[in-house]
Protein backbone atom coordinates (compact mmCIF):
# COMPACT_ATOMS: atom_id res chain seq x y z
CA UNK A 1 0.00 0.00 0.00
CA UNK A 2 3.05 2.56 1.01
CA UNK A 3 4.41 1.24 -2.40
CA UNK A 4 1.38 2.33 -4.22
CA UNK A 5 1.31 5.33 -2.28
CA UNK A 6 4.82 6.84 -2.88
CA UNK A 7 4.21 5.48 -6.56
CA UNK A 8 1.02 7.83 -7.23
CA UNK A 9 3.17 10.76 -5.58
CA UNK A 10 5.88 10.73 -7.74
CA UNK A 11 3.50 10.53 -10.52
CA UNK A 12 1.77 13.28 -9.36
CA UNK A 13 4.85 15.74 -8.79
CA UNK A 14 6.06 14.49 -12.40
CA UNK A 15 2.98 16.11 -13.80
CA UNK A 16 3.12 19.05 -11.85
CA UNK A 17 6.42 19.60 -13.82
CA UNK A 18 5.04 18.81 -17.01
CA UNK A 19 2.50 21.50 -16.61
CA UNK A 20 4.39 23.80 -15.82
CA UNK A 21 5.17 25.67 -19.56
CA UNK A 22 8.31 27.47 -18.08
CA UNK A 23 9.87 24.02 -17.07
CA UNK A 24 8.87 22.27 -19.84
CA UNK A 25 10.40 25.39 -22.17
CA UNK A 26 13.65 25.18 -20.56
CA UNK A 27 14.24 21.79 -21.30
CA UNK A 28 17.61 21.29 -22.19
CA UNK A 29 16.46 18.78 -25.29
CA UNK A 30 13.30 21.02 -25.71
CA UNK A 31 15.19 24.57 -25.93
CA UNK A 32 18.27 22.86 -28.17
CA UNK A 33 20.47 23.32 -25.29
CA UNK A 34 21.47 19.89 -24.43
CA UNK A 35 25.14 19.18 -24.06
CA UNK A 36 25.30 15.22 -25.04
CA UNK A 37 28.03 12.89 -26.15
CA UNK A 38 28.04 11.97 -29.32
CA UNK A 39 30.38 10.08 -32.10
CA UNK A 40 31.83 12.45 -33.48
CA UNK A 41 32.38 14.54 -29.90
CA UNK A 42 33.95 11.39 -28.70
CA UNK A 43 36.49 11.17 -31.87
CA UNK A 44 37.21 15.11 -31.47
CA UNK A 45 37.86 14.34 -27.46
CA UNK A 46 40.19 11.31 -28.17
CA UNK A 47 42.38 13.75 -30.84
CA UNK A 48 42.46 16.83 -28.65
CA UNK A 49 43.66 14.84 -25.81
CA UNK A 50 46.06 13.17 -27.89
CA UNK A 51 47.52 16.83 -28.78
CA UNK A 52 47.04 17.76 -24.82
CA UNK A 53 50.01 15.44 -24.14
CA UNK A 54 52.36 17.40 -26.12
CA UNK A 55 54.56 20.18 -25.38
CA UNK A 56 52.85 22.05 -28.07
CA UNK A 57 49.88 20.48 -29.54
CA UNK A 58 47.28 21.86 -31.96
CA UNK A 59 44.62 20.66 -33.46
CA UNK A 60 41.70 22.31 -35.91
CA UNK A 61 38.27 21.04 -36.84
CA UNK A 62 36.13 22.84 -39.69
CA UNK A 63 32.58 21.80 -39.56
CA UNK A 64 29.14 22.67 -41.44
CA UNK A 65 26.11 24.98 -39.48
CA UNK A 66 24.64 23.63 -37.20
CA UNK A 67 26.37 20.48 -36.50
CA UNK A 68 27.41 21.49 -33.12
CA UNK A 69 30.75 22.49 -32.71
CA UNK A 70 29.65 25.04 -29.51
CA UNK A 71 28.32 21.60 -27.71
CA UNK A 72 31.64 20.04 -28.07
CA UNK A 73 34.04 22.52 -27.29
CA UNK A 74 31.59 22.70 -24.29
CA UNK A 75 31.92 18.85 -23.78
CA UNK A 76 36.20 19.15 -24.41
CA UNK A 77 36.06 21.86 -21.88
CA UNK A 78 34.47 19.13 -18.97
CA UNK A 79 36.43 16.38 -19.62
CA UNK A 80 39.98 18.37 -20.29
CA UNK A 81 39.12 19.95 -16.89
CA UNK A 82 38.88 16.28 -15.60
CA UNK A 83 41.29 14.78 -17.42
CA UNK A 84 44.22 17.68 -17.02
CA UNK A 85 43.37 18.90 -13.22
CA UNK A 86 44.69 22.10 -12.53
CA UNK A 87 45.17 22.85 -16.32
CA UNK A 88 43.77 26.68 -17.40
CA UNK A 89 41.02 26.26 -20.14
CA UNK A 90 40.65 29.73 -22.35
CA UNK A 91 37.75 29.85 -24.15
CA UNK A 92 37.60 32.40 -26.88
CA UNK A 93 35.19 33.35 -30.05
CA UNK A 94 37.25 34.80 -32.96
CA UNK A 95 35.54 38.15 -33.87
CA UNK A 96 35.10 39.13 -37.51
CA UNK A 97 38.17 40.19 -39.49
CA UNK A 98 36.25 42.89 -41.61
CA UNK A 99 38.02 45.57 -39.35
CA UNK A 100 41.08 46.40 -38.97
CA UNK A 101 43.09 43.84 -37.09
CA UNK A 102 45.05 45.20 -34.41
CA UNK A 103 47.43 43.62 -31.68
CA UNK A 104 45.64 45.65 -28.68
CA UNK A 105 42.22 44.68 -29.58
CA UNK A 106 42.76 40.92 -30.29
CA UNK A 107 44.52 41.21 -26.23
CA UNK A 108 41.91 42.77 -24.49
CA UNK A 109 39.40 40.47 -26.82
CA UNK A 110 41.46 37.65 -25.28
CA UNK A 111 41.76 39.01 -21.44
CA UNK A 112 37.98 39.32 -21.74
CA UNK A 113 37.82 35.47 -22.43
CA UNK A 114 39.87 35.05 -19.45
CA UNK A 115 37.60 36.57 -17.55
CA UNK A 116 40.51 39.40 -16.64
CA UNK A 117 39.42 41.66 -14.26
CA UNK A 118 42.14 43.91 -13.51
CA UNK A 119 42.41 47.67 -15.48
CA UNK A 120 43.95 46.87 -18.87
CA UNK A 121 46.73 49.05 -19.68
CA UNK A 122 46.85 51.31 -22.78
CA UNK A 123 50.16 50.62 -24.21
CA UNK A 124 50.81 47.77 -26.09
CA UNK A 125 54.13 46.23 -24.35
CA UNK A 126 51.95 46.49 -21.30
CA UNK A 127 49.12 44.29 -22.55
CA UNK A 128 51.37 41.66 -23.79
CA UNK A 129 52.60 41.41 -20.49
CA UNK A 130 48.88 41.23 -19.00
CA UNK A 131 47.97 38.72 -21.13
CA UNK A 132 51.14 36.64 -20.28
CA UNK A 133 50.84 36.88 -16.69
CA UNK A 134 47.28 36.10 -16.90
CA UNK A 135 47.81 32.78 -18.65
CA UNK A 136 50.41 32.16 -16.83
CA UNK A 137 48.39 32.54 -13.37
CA UNK A 138 45.49 30.60 -15.22
CA UNK A 139 47.29 27.42 -16.33
CA UNK A 140 50.56 27.87 -13.06
CA UNK A 141 48.86 24.43 -10.91
CA UNK A 142 49.47 22.19 -13.82
CA UNK A 143 51.45 24.62 -16.32
CA UNK A 144 49.56 24.00 -18.88
CA UNK A 145 47.04 26.09 -20.90
CA UNK A 146 44.38 24.74 -22.97
CA UNK A 147 42.82 27.19 -25.54
CA UNK A 148 39.44 26.57 -27.23
CA UNK A 149 39.15 29.17 -30.03
CA UNK A 150 35.82 28.97 -31.35
CA UNK A 151 34.36 30.60 -34.75
CA UNK A 152 38.12 30.31 -35.76
CA UNK A 153 37.51 31.02 -39.69
CA UNK A 154 37.65 34.44 -38.51
CA UNK A 155 40.67 34.90 -37.88
CA UNK A 156 43.49 36.25 -39.25
CA UNK A 157 47.48 35.94 -39.94
CA UNK A 158 48.56 38.26 -37.61
CA UNK A 159 46.48 36.91 -35.07
CA UNK A 160 47.97 33.78 -35.63
CA UNK A 161 51.01 35.12 -34.85
CA UNK A 162 50.31 36.52 -31.78
CA UNK A 163 48.86 33.74 -30.46
CA UNK A 164 52.35 31.96 -31.34
CA UNK A 165 53.81 34.78 -29.81
CA UNK A 166 51.85 33.96 -26.55
CA UNK A 167 52.84 30.30 -26.73
CA UNK A 168 56.49 30.45 -27.33
CA UNK A 169 56.41 32.54 -24.45
CA UNK A 170 54.19 29.96 -21.88
CA UNK A 171 56.51 27.12 -23.35
CA UNK A 172 59.54 28.92 -22.20
CA UNK A 173 58.44 29.02 -18.96
CA UNK A 174 58.29 25.34 -18.82
CA UNK A 175 54.47 25.53 -20.13
CA UNK A 176 52.84 23.23 -21.95
CA UNK A 177 50.48 24.79 -24.37
CA UNK A 178 47.35 23.29 -26.07
CA UNK A 179 45.47 25.20 -28.91
CA UNK A 180 42.38 23.77 -30.56
CA UNK A 181 40.52 25.59 -33.29
CA UNK A 182 36.80 25.31 -34.28
CA UNK A 183 35.36 26.46 -36.90
CA UNK A 184 32.96 26.73 -40.25
CA UNK A 185 33.99 25.33 -43.68
CA UNK A 186 35.96 28.45 -44.51
CA UNK A 187 38.50 27.43 -42.51
CA UNK A 188 39.60 25.63 -44.90
CA UNK A 189 39.88 28.40 -47.34
CA UNK A 190 41.89 30.00 -44.10
CA UNK A 191 44.34 26.94 -43.78
CA UNK A 192 44.65 26.78 -47.78
CA UNK A 193 45.78 30.61 -47.44
CA UNK A 194 48.42 30.33 -44.96
CA UNK A 195 49.87 27.29 -46.69
CA UNK A 196 50.19 29.20 -49.97
CA UNK A 197 51.58 32.37 -48.32
CA UNK A 198 54.99 30.94 -47.25
CA UNK A 199 54.12 31.10 -43.23
CA UNK A 200 55.49 27.51 -42.80
CA UNK A 201 56.08 27.98 -39.07
CA UNK A 202 52.05 29.20 -38.69
CA UNK A 203 51.42 26.29 -40.99
CA UNK A 204 52.80 23.54 -38.74
CA UNK A 205 52.29 25.46 -35.63
CA UNK A 206 47.99 25.54 -36.06
CA UNK A 207 47.33 23.34 -39.43
CA UNK A 208 49.28 20.12 -38.94
CA UNK A 209 46.49 18.39 -37.91
CA UNK A 210 42.82 19.25 -39.41
CA UNK A 211 39.90 17.17 -39.42
CA UNK A 212 36.13 17.45 -40.55
CA UNK A 213 33.92 17.63 -37.47
CA UNK A 214 30.93 15.70 -39.01
CA UNK A 215 27.53 15.15 -38.40
CA UNK A 216 25.54 12.28 -36.93
CA UNK A 217 25.79 9.65 -40.05
CA UNK A 218 25.51 6.04 -38.49
CA UNK A 219 22.77 4.67 -35.86
CA UNK A 220 26.20 3.77 -33.99
CA UNK A 221 26.75 8.12 -33.70
CA UNK A 222 23.41 8.23 -31.51
CA UNK A 223 24.12 5.30 -29.13
CA UNK A 224 25.77 7.84 -26.88
CA UNK A 225 23.81 10.60 -27.07
CA UNK A 226 20.63 8.29 -26.36
CA UNK A 227 22.53 7.14 -23.49
CA UNK A 228 23.00 10.72 -22.45
CA UNK A 229 19.82 11.30 -22.15
CA UNK A 230 18.52 7.99 -20.65
CA UNK A 231 21.42 7.72 -18.15
CA UNK A 232 23.61 10.40 -17.62
CA UNK A 233 20.95 13.53 -17.47
CA UNK A 234 18.62 14.88 -14.76
CA UNK A 235 15.98 17.73 -15.05
CA UNK A 236 14.90 19.41 -13.43
CA UNK A 237 17.91 19.78 -10.96
CA UNK A 238 17.23 17.67 -7.77
CA UNK A 239 14.20 15.94 -9.77
CA UNK A 240 16.02 12.57 -10.46
CA UNK A 241 14.76 12.63 -13.15
CA UNK A 242 16.24 11.98 -16.52
CA UNK A 243 16.06 13.97 -19.82
CA UNK A 244 13.61 10.91 -21.24
CA UNK A 245 12.46 10.30 -18.24
CA UNK A 246 10.78 13.75 -18.06
CA UNK A 247 9.63 13.90 -21.67
CA UNK A 248 7.94 10.26 -21.65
Amino acid sequence: MNDMKARDEALAYILRLRADQNVWDAHPVVCAGATLPTGPTGAAISLVIAQARLQRGCVAFWAHPTTGKTSCITALAAVLAERFPGCGIVRHEAKSNSKVVAEGSFIEDMLHSIEYCGKIHHSLAAKREQLRRALFALGAERRHVIVLLDEAQELAEPELRWLKEQANWLVAHGFKVTIVLFGQEELIDFRNYILSSGRSDLRARFFQHVYEFEQIQRHQDLVPLLSGCDEGSEYPEGSKLTYTHFLA
